[in-house]
């Protein structure tokens, strides 16, 4: 018996990071589109973010509101890496192709030249139901304005990467 699953396979990675940047609508660093891929495979792991969103605020009450996935992930952070290989491999792929662009190597932000998108892929990231949910408007909008670095930083507050040596 042959199990598919969307987080082992490119084209679909390059789908989720494309549509992550298409819904930012803003320069991203490349670890916030690590941690925000995680999330769009799984957005039932947003209830486990430490400490976010504030209690008793509209997007708690999304978050909590989330279905819960049918998969037993043990160990996120495993999985996290495991996907990591093929998302940066999809990543360099991208920028190889001029979608994705450095703007500041310094901070290593990235914004995608969104008039290199087919016609045909845009439409189908217009129909993605996925993009129309909460799930995806706290992704691509709320937890992209978290910081990243620090003891309350996006990386902190999920766990999934490291964050005590960041300036």
């Amino acid at each position: 018996m042959i199990i598919y699953h969307p987080y082992k396979d490119a084209n679909h990675c390059a789908y989720r990071l494309i549509s992550i940047m298409y819904g930012t609508n803003n320069a991203v660093s490349r670890d916030f589109l690590n941690i925000a891929d995680f999330y769009y495979l799984f957005p039932s792991k947003l209830k486990e973010i430490n400490n976010w969103p504030r209690k008793n605020s509209n997007d708690y009450r999304a978050v909590k509101a989330i279905e819960n996935c049918h998969e037993n992930l043990d160990n996120a952070k495993m999985i996290f890496y495991e996907i990591k290989e093929i998302r940066h491999n999809t990543f360099l792929n991208l920028i190889s192709r001029g979608i994705v662009i450095e703007r500041n190597k310094h901070n290593q932000l990235y914004t995608m030249e969104q008039s290199l998108l087919p016609d045909s892929l845009i439409e189908l990231l217009k129909k993605d139901e996925f993009r129309e949910s909460e799930a995806y408007r706290i992704i691509t909008q709320k937890m992209s304005k978290i910081p990243l670095n620090g003891d309350t930083g996006l990386k902190a507050k999920t766990s999934l990467l490291e964050h005590r040596y960041d300036n």
